[in-house]
């Protein structure tokens, strides 16, 4: 019986350690499958939590996180209404969302309006007909496309100003107008003084260029300065040249010996237009500024016969509005979220033109 007894427990013994043995192999692999099922759910559900909760503080993280996901999930149908090719900052917003549009798979049809009001609303009410999800438009007051913008209401198609203003159907805005001439007006208070006379060259159709020729004109009012204005049309296409034609008739009636003399163009290609009038004239006793920038605008401050431009990165401005595209469309067309962005600007004259030239070198014309 004690042999019996002694085998019997042996056989216990072992029959419990197999089973201890097991027992730990289970507990091993349940740890193991517990760890990947949590690593697995802080990856696909706490990232969203966490999103959740920002969404709850800050409204950037919303506008982040709807952007990447409509970005991924559809690739946008987007029509482009210039309001005039011929317009180098146009041009080059143009070129920087077509960029935006190339990398994310997105296309983008291009209308041109030759500077034609009248042209503006036909063409945005073709390109509604095609169903874009989103219009961009250019210059012309929202007052002045306003039956277009309701047909793009109508089928839930938000359009993007560049310049022009919101209204009815027009959900996003890109100012570039009073602020701008406001500016170029102190630069005018301070280098040239409170008194004088100024050729002011301007577009009446286009919002940015009358807000600048306001702005430029009340901050001259509010400084108590003295200019005589003398105010030109300037059409489109054709601006350059006009300039030119302009600037020899004003310069003509203001010789030298009086002044001081100041030439605004409330864009830039007016502005060269009239440096070649005071090249051809012989005269370097004028101040000429611009607004936008252009490569003949730039090479006249380096060569000392343009004082200056007030330049806003217009690539920087189109990659902008063209990465806001996600949000924009997601507000939809109600009107109650709408986005209104001032556009920076940098007064560009002989002491820093070089530096933006080599920091921007697409200004001259470089599309790099």
């Amino acid at each position: 019986m004690g042999t019996g007894r002694k085998a019997l427990l042996l056989a216990c013994v072992a029959l419990l350690g197999v089973a201890l043995v097991a027992v730990a192999l289970a507990g091993c692999g349940s740890t193991t499958a517990q760890t990947t099922a949590a690593t697995a759910a802080s990856t696909t559900t706490a990232a969203p939590a966490t999103t959740a909760s920002s969404a709850a503080t800050d409204s950037s993280a919303t506008t982040a996180a709807s952007t990447a996901t409509t970005v991924a999930g559809k690739a946008y149908k987007i029509v482009y209404v210039s309001w005039s090719q011929s317009s180098v900052k146009d041009a080059e917003q143009l070129a920087a969302m077509q960029a935006v549009a190339k990398k994310n798979g997105w296309t983008i049809t291009v209308m041109d309006a030759q500077g034609d009001p009248s042209k503006m609303v036909p063409l945005i009410q073709d390109a509604v007909q095609t169903s874009p999800d989103v219009v961009i438009t250019e210059v012309f007051p929202a007052s002045q496309i306003t039956a277009a913008a309701q047909a793009a209401k109508a089928k839930g198609i938000p359009i993007i100003s560049l310049g022009g203003g919101l209204g009815d159907g027009v959900e996003a805005y890109w100012d570039d107008g009073v602020p701008f001439g406001e500016a170029v007006a102190q630069t005018v208070l301070t280098k040239v003084g409170t008194k004088g006379d100024v050729l002011l060259l301007g577009y009446s159709p286009g919002a940015p260029a009358t807000g600048r020729e306001n702005g430029f004109k009340n901050a001259l009012k509010a400084a108590n300065a003295t200019y005589t204005i003398d105010r030109q049309e300037i059409p489109v296409p054709g601006e350059v040249e006009a300039g030119l034609k302009f600037a020899q008739a004003w310069l003509t009636s203001h010789p030298k010996g009086g002044g001081p003399y100041v030439i605004f163009g409330t864009w830039d290609e007016p502005a060269v237009g009239a440096v070649s009038a005071l090249r051809q004239m012989g005269r370097t006793d004028v101040y000429v500024y611009g607004v936008d920038g252009s490569p003949q605008g730039f090479q006249a401050i380096k060569d000392g016969t343009m004082t200056g431009t007030l330049w806003s990165d217009p690539q920087a401005v189109g990659t902008a509005a063209a990465e806001a595209i996600p949000q924009i469309i997601a507000n939809g067309v109600s009107g109650d979220k709408t986005m209104h962005v001032m556009e920076t600007y940098t007064m560009v004259t002989k002491d820093n033109v070089d530096q933006i030239i080599k920091d921007h070198p697409y200004v001259m014309g470089s599309q790099q």
